[in-house]
């Protein structure tokens, strides 16, 4: 009994330990990145949040979230310590848990935040890194009730499912990635069948969800979908040799589109980032003209493109697969900042731009290695998937944790395929922030369960 008792308070003095590392990381953060990165994108989403008066350009949800913080009073700085705190709670949650099981590789965790990839993730005030954070407290509730209590009791499923569809609302593109999460987060108890329906139940009610919201929070329709439809149209004019938009153009401007908007070279696209050349690029008269025409927001610009892909299905997957291929390639916006210029124009200088120039100098040497390419962590989901695959047959745990996290790498990758329109790097903060994840949880699975075998 005594021996069970020191045992016990042994476990809850390294639980101690493990807050202490959790807080410091969290604080650390904070300090390193006050008030926070901010970007145009953040600046317009704080105006909204503070004068109530919000577009669905920019997720209403995240808007929302963010008029709950005070940024009247608080600025950005609100929303870094619910990104850092999110963060770090998740880590603690994964470290801790596991340390009941596998000992201190336990540890390894609290690397994950300073993956030179990653470290600045909860620094940048954007949807991209709530959306991130989110995700990863959901798996990492999820884990902690399996590992301390062998299964997912129902308070963990509801915590868990009720993030990952915040995370949706704050990232859409998450619509198809979220599977894999929602099923995991399903108690085991319920057959296969039932998990699959449910599944498609939340599937098919997300997008109600995010559109019911947007109404209730009267938020103007700004039509952010018809930026993929102008990329498209665009990408296949000049596939094509013919100007596929709708609206009255001139022969100039439809030999630009047809011949000049749109790069041949994917390094060359590359510097264009996608629809920004149609929007305030060097072809920003695109986007202009179909404003000025009434054309931008309608109907009409959908029929076009609906008619452009049935025509000429091939010209569509071209451009597409361009798009997907620059993507990969890219090395553009780039997580790596030494300074705040967004900041200082919008009157929250960072706090230690000493530290942040340092920061930039020591990540900028992996400026560039494969860590900060995205077809790098493109193979990393492709290689997780299948080895979870493989390996789910040896280990319940890789088939309960490590195959949906792996899967949700890489749909969200694949996502990007027919719905992306810039190459920034934010956009695989969830794939590189899961493979790191999924890659820890297997082999701590592996090992456990060569144990298992070895007794």
């Amino acid at each position: 009994m005594a021996v069970a008792s020191r045992a016990a308070r042994g476990w809850s003095s390294f639980s101690v330990l493990y807050g202490v590392l959790s807080l410091c990381g969290c604080l650390l953060s904070v300090l390193l990145f006050f008030p926070g990165i901010m970007s145009s994108d953040t600046s317009d989403v704080l105006h909204q949040a503070i004068s109530g008066v919000w577009s669905d350009w920019h997720s209403p949800f995240y808007t929302f979230v963010f008029s709950l913080l005070w940024p009247a009073k608080f600025g950005p700085a609100a929303m870094l310590l619910l990104n850092c705190t999110l963060l770090w709670l998740a880590i603690y949650f994964l470290a801790d848990s596991s340390r009941r099981r596998f000992g201190w590789i336990s540890l390894v965790f609290f690397a994950v935040p300073f993956f030179p990839a990653l470290v600045y993730m909860p620094g940048f005030i954007w949807d991209i890194s709530l959306h991130s954070v989110v995700w990863l407290l959901a798996f990492a509730v999820i884990y902690r009730s399996v590992q301390v209590r062998g299964e997912i009791s129902t308070a963990a499923s509801v915590v868990a499912i009720a993030l990952v569809v915040a995370g949706v609302l704050v990232r859409q593109n998450g619509w198809f990635a979220s599977l894999p999460l929602v099923f995991m987060a399903l108690p085991s108890t319920l057959n296969p069948k039932k998990r699959g329906a449910l599944v498609c139940l939340v599937f098919l009610t997300l997008p109600l969800i995010w559109s019911a919201f947007g109404r209730i929070a009267h938020a103007t329709q700004s039509h952010a979908a018809h930026s993929i439809i102008t990329y498209d149209l665009g990408a296949m004019s000049a596939i094509e040799g013919r100007n596929l938009y709708p609206g009255v153009w001139s022969p100039p401007q439809s030999q630009s589109i047809t011949g000049e908007c749109f790069e041949r070279d994917a390094k060359a696209r590359a510097n264009d980032n996608g629809w920004d050349i149609y929007s305030w690029g060097r072809c920003a008269f695109v986007t202009e003209a179909l404003n000025g025409q009434h054309i931008f927001g309608t109907a009409t610009l959908v029929r076009a493109w609906v008619h452009a892909i049935l025509s000429n299905p091939a010209a569509y997957l071209g451009a597409r697969a361009n798009f997907f291929e620059t993507f990969m390639l890219s090395r553009n916006s780039l997580p790596i900042v030494s300074s705040g210029l967004s900041n200082d124009q919008a009157g929250y200088p960072m706090l230690h731009p000493d530290r942040l120039a340092g920061l930039a100098t020591a990540i900028g040497k992996f400026r560039n290695s494969p860590i900060f390419s995205p077809l790098t962590w493109f193979c990393v989901a492709m290689i997780l998937a299948g080895l979870t695959l493989f390996l789910a047959r040896m280990s319940s745990g890789v088939r309960r944790l490590g195959l949906p996290l792996a899967f949700s790498s890489l749909i969200w990758m694949l996502t990007y395929v027919p719905f992306g329109v810039a190459y920034d790097f934010r956009y695989v903060f969830w794939a590189v922030l899961a493979s790191l994840v999924c890659a820890i949880v297997m082999i701590c699975e592996l090992i456990r369960s060569r144990r298992k075998l070895s007794r």
